[in-house]
C-alpha cells in the first residue's frame, strides 16, 4: 500500500504525506484529513494541499489501494462487525 500511494503521489506531482490528505471535496464521509506534523516544514507540506485536488483517475487509483469502506489496519476496531478484511 505504501509503496503504491508514493508511486500515485509521484505521478501527481505531490510528496507521500500530500497524497494521503484528501485533496479539494473529499470522499464522502471524510470530514478532515488527520495531519499531525512535528516540525514547520511538515505543517508547510501538509498546508500546501488546501487549495488542490485529485482528477477521477488518481482518485479511482487511491480507492484501488484502499477500497471505499475499509481500512489499512483493523486494530482500532474491536467489535467483530466493523472488521475489515486488511490484506
Amino acid at each position: 500500500m505504501a509503496s503504491g500511494l508514493a508511486e500515485l503521489a509521484n505521478t501527481c506531482g505531490l510528496t507521500t504525506s500530500q497524497a494521503r490528505a484528501p485533496l479539494g471535496e473529499g470522499p464522502a464521509g471524510v470530514t478532515a484529513p488527520i495531519v499531525g506534523p512535528r516540525t514547520l516544514a511538515q505543517l508547510d507540506d501538509a498546508l500546501a494541499v488546501l487549495d488542490g485536488s485529485l482528477d477521477d483517475d488518481a482518485r479511482a487509483a487511491c480507492d484501488a489501494l484502499v477500497h471505499p469502506g475499509n481500512a489499512v489496519v483493523d486494530f482500532h476496531n474491536s467489535a467483530g462487525w466493523m472488521r475489515a478484511i486488511v490484506p
